[in-house]
Formats: C-alpha cells, sequence, structure tokens
C-alpha cells in the first residue's frame, strides 16, 4: 500500500472514530450547524413544490438541487438536537428528499431517484406518500427495472383508490399497462388501460385522456389491429394539441408515424417522425430523442438508406445510454444487430445480440426476447448453421404468439420458411409463408404482404410450380410499385433470378420496376 494510500484510508477511520465519540446530541447539533451553513451556500430555501394532486406537480429547478441529498441527510439527523425545530427539520428533510429526487431524475441518476423517492414516500403520509410511490415506480420503470417498478405502481394505485385520488390512480395505471405489456401480458394491459381512460373521462381530463388512447393505439397495433390503432393515435393527437401537451404530442406523433410505416406510408412516416424529432429538442428530453432516432433509424433501413440508418442508430444508442433508458437502448441495440444481419455482417449482429438477449430475459421482457432470438435465426442461417437457426426461428415465433406479436410472427415465419427451404422441405416452406401471408392481410401490412407474394414465388420456382409462382410474383410486384418499394422489388428479383437460373427457367420481369 502507497503511503499516501495508507494515509487517507487512516485518515477516514480517524474521522468516523471521531464523529462516534461525539455524544448523540452533540452530533445533532453539529448536523443542524452543517445543514445551515449548506443551505445558505446553497442559496437559501427553496419554495415549497406542487402537490401531488394538482395537474403539473414537477418542482421549478433551484440552485440547492445539487446538494439536496447531503441537505435531506444532516436534516434527517439533526432533529434530535435540543436546538432544533423538529417540526421545521421534517418539512425540510420532505423538502429535500423530494428536490433530490427530481434531480436526480434530470441528471439520469435512476438508482439514486428510486430510493430518495422511496425514503420520501416513508416520510409522508396519504396521496403524497402514494404520489412518491409511483414516482420511484416511473424512475424504476425508466431504467428497465420491471420487478421492482410494478409492485410499487400497483401499492400506489390501491392507495390512491382508497383516497379517492382518481386522478392519480389512473396516471399510476397507466404505469401498470406498460408494464404488463412489456412483460408480454397483452390482455391485462389493455383492460387496465380501459380501466384508466374510463376514470379521465369519468373526471374530465382531456390530457391523460389523450395519453392513454394512444397506449391503446400502440396495443391495437402490436396486435394486428390497425384500423383502431390509427383512429386511437389521431384521436389522442387531437387531444393533445387541444391541451397543448408538447411532450405527448411529440410521443403521439412517433407512433402514428409507425403505424403509417406499416401500412406502406413512408413519407408521412419520415415527416412524422420528424416532427417529433423537433419537438423533443425543443424540449430538451434526450431520452425521447433517442427513442424517435431508434424508429427513423427503422425507417432508413427499410428505405435502403443502410449507412444512413447505421449512423442514426449510433446516435440513437448514444443518447439512450446517456440517459439510462435500458429498455430501448435494448431495442436500438436489437434493430442494428438486424440492420448487420441484413448487410451480412453476421458476427458483428451475432455479437451484439448475445449482449441483448439477457437483457430482455432479465427483465421479463418476452416480446424483445422473441424478436432477438428472430434475428439470431437470421444469423445462425446466414452462418451456414441451419439446425440451430431452425430451432431459433421456431422459438422466436412460439413467443411472437404467447405475446401477440402478430408482424414479428409475420416476418419470423418467413426466416423460418427460407431455412426449411435450405433443409429440402419445400411443402413446408411453403406452408409458413402462407401462414405469414394470412398475417400480413389481417394486420393490413402491404409491404408485407407483397413482399411475402414474391418470396412465394420464388419457392414455387423451387419447387416446380412456374405458372402458380408467375400469378404470386405480379401480384407482389404489383403491390410493392403502388407503395413505391423499387428497392424491395429489387431485390427479390435479384433473388429470383438466381432460383430462375438454378430450376432452368427463364427469369420473370417485374413490369415497371
Amino acid at each position: 500500500m502507497h503511503a499516501e494510500t495508507a494515509y487517507l484510508f487512516r485518515h477516514a477511520l480517524l474521522r468516523d472514530a471521531a464523529y462516534q465519540l461525539q455524544l448523540p446530541g452533540d452530533r445533532a447539533r453539529m448536523h443542524e450547524i452543517a445543514f445551515e451553513v449548506l443551505e445558505d451556500f446553497a442559496g437559501g430555501r427553496p419554495p415549497e413544490p406542487p402537490g401531488a394532486a394538482e395537474e403539473n406537480s414537477a418542482v421549478t429547478p433551484h440552485a440547492a438541487d445539487p446538494f439536496a441529498f447531503e441537505l435531506a441527510t444532516h436534516a434527517r439527523l439533526a432533529r434530535t438536537a435540543a436546538s432544533a425545530d423538529r417540526t421545521a427539520m421534517d418539512a425540510a428533510l420532505r423538502l429535500y428528499l423530494r428536490r433530490g429526487a427530481e434531480h436526480s431524475e434530470r441528471v439520469f441518476q435512476s438508482e439514486a431517484a428510486v430510493s430518495l423517492w422511496q425514503q420520501l414516500a416513508e416520510v409522508q403520509q396519504g396521496v403524497e406518500c402514494a404520489e412518491a410511490l409511483r414516482r420511484a415506480a416511473a424512475a424504476a420503470h425508466q431504467a428497465g427495472w420491471t420487478r421492482l417498478a410494478e409492485p410499487l405502481y400497483r401499492r400506489a394505485a390501491a392507495m390512491f383508490r382508497d383516497f379517492c385520488a382518481r386522478r392519480n390512480e389512473g396516471h399510476a395505471l397507466i404505469g401498470v399497462s406498460d408494464l404488463c405489456r412489456m412483460t408480454a401480458r397483452v390482455p391485462e394491459a389493455e383492460r387496465v388501460l380501459e380501466e384508466a381512460l374510463g376514470i379521465f373521462r369519468e373526471i374530465g381530463d382531456k390530457r391523460l385522456k389523450g395519453v392513454v388512447l394512444g397506449s391503446l393505439g400502440s396495443i391495437f397495433r402490436a396486435t394486428g389491429r390497425p384500423g383502431r390503432a390509427l383512429a386511437n393515435y389521431e384521436q389522442a393527437l387531437s387531444l393533445h394539441v387541444e391541451t397543448r401537451d408538447r411532450h405527448s404530442e411529440g410521443v403521439c406523433r412517433a407512433s402514428l408515424a409507425r403505424a403509417w410505416q406499416d401500412a406502406g406510408r413512408l413519407l408521412e412516416a419520415e415527416e412524422g417522425l420528424e416532427r417529433a424529432l423537433a419537438i423533443h429538442r425543443e424540449l430538451g428530453e434526450k431520452r425521447f430523442e433517442g427513442i424517435v432516432l431508434g424508429s427513423l433509424g427503422v425507417l432508413r433501413q427499410k428505405t435502403r438508406h443502410f449507412e444512413e440508418a447505421e449512423r442514426t442508430y449510433r446516435h440513437a444508442l448514444a443518447l439512450l445510454g446517456e440517459t439510462g433508458d435500458r429498455f430501448f437502448e435494448g431495442v436500438a441495440l436489437g434493430n442494428l444487430a438486424g440492420l448487420l444481419v441484413f448487410l451480412g455482417r453476421f458476427e458483428e449482429s451475432e455479437a451484439l445480440l448475445v449482449r441483448v438477449l439477457p437483457f430482455h430475459r432479465e427483465y421479463g421482457d418476452r416480446r424483445g426476447e422473441g424478436i432477438a432470438l428472430g434475428r439470431l435465426a437470421s444469423v445462425s442461417q446466414g452462418m451456414g448453421r441451419l439446425e440451430h437457426a431452425e430451432k431459433l426461428a421456431q422459438e422466436a415465433v412460439a413467443i411472437h404468439r404467447e405475446v401477440g406479436n402478430r408482424a414479428h410472427e409475420a416476418s419470423d415465419l418467413e426466416v423460418l420458411a427460407f431455412i426449411v427451404e435450405e433443409s429440402g422441405r419445400h411443402e413446408e416452406a411453403l406452408s409458413c409463408l402462407r401462414q405469414a401471408a394470412e398475417i400480413y392481410r389481417r394486420i393490413g401490412d402491404r409491404d408485407g404482404e407483397g413482399g411475402n407474394s414474391c418470396d412465394f414465388a420464388t419457392l414455387l420456382v423451387a419447387s416446380g410450380r412456374v405458372d402458380e409462382a408467375r400469378a404470386a410474383w405480379s401480384r407482389g410486384v404489383a403491390i410493392l410499385l403502388e407503395l413505391g418499394d423499387r428497392g424491395q422489388v429489387e431485390r427479390k428479383s435479384a433473388r429470383l433470378r438466381d432460383v430462375c437460373a438454378g430450376a432452368g427457367v427463364p427469369p420473370f420481369q417485374a413490369p415497371d420496376a
């Protein structure tokens, strides 16, 4: 041990020993003095924050906020000093725990935020205690700690119900629903949101009614009800604009853009994502900027701007890592891995997927787990590990069915089709594509339907059914050209030419491509 290190170690021990030698009353007085000096240094006592029942309960930042944790600690330990005003110190403790929690959230220190909100709940009563629990749940939720967040949300919701705090109860139920959806309990998530929607309709809270309608839209989109999803998003957006809720407007515009992308309305989707990005940048919301950038990466990949897509994903990852949003960081990592699979960079993709898969399993994110397994199946297929690829694809499809993720069920059925086709099982491959086609039609994914029909033609050629293949090819190309997706037509044409050459069949034409 170096002399300097030894000195510091011994100095810390000596300091602790000296502190412990003081009588309890003297120690309390020391904390009282430290509290007074530090509070004066930090600009004096901040104003009292709004109450939990108020519409906007966030505190206005103050110069004392970076010192709030230390001030709360001194206030807690000074309460037994003979000279201290116990009531005043209790009030200061609550004030600085609240400010410390909100400051930790602003600087993306999730662990500290969760701890401080929980400490605040211990010294609060009634609705204020329940709100501190809800905020602890929200901080844990953002950090991806679902097993901690859900019981806190549920406890808060029950307390709000007991105190007839209807608006706060509905707000907590939104959090419960988000976690149910994340952990594959989609019917429960929808039921809880409907309960929250009833509360906000009853009390006339248009802003939170819009939030719930948007969340229900995301459930409808994920479970293959595109018409209801679009209707919900548009109604929610109207409410956000009416109530001037810029944050929720940005979130809703991004959700609506993703639904437009599903329907092949790519120009509208890009415009919607760009408007959402501008709103979050205007508000200084780096976390949501990262989430929207992740969606823009998906769109740029779909429109074959691969270098731009990769840059966008990496920018999103930097922001999400900085803000501590591990859930959406995992989503962005998975999407980047999907791009690398498409580009044939299998080893890079596999390294990312192996990194992200334990994250999804740790937090109970079955939807994310299924998507990652499907991408790993494509990696294994690309690296010639067909038996392993088939097992992964089957597992992915089973999870997608379990959680109601219809879009990825269809895409991974297509992956499975080409894996079993390579094993010479033509009819089984065609059956997988038929199942995928039915899903695409049900969820209104025209782009997926067109690509599927082209793939179906390719496998029909390989199995010698050329006339059927020509009809399927013409149908698929017509859909893709109608949507303006010439890039996919080019990719499908290249694959078809190779298969036709191997089968001794003249290549099909892609009219107007």
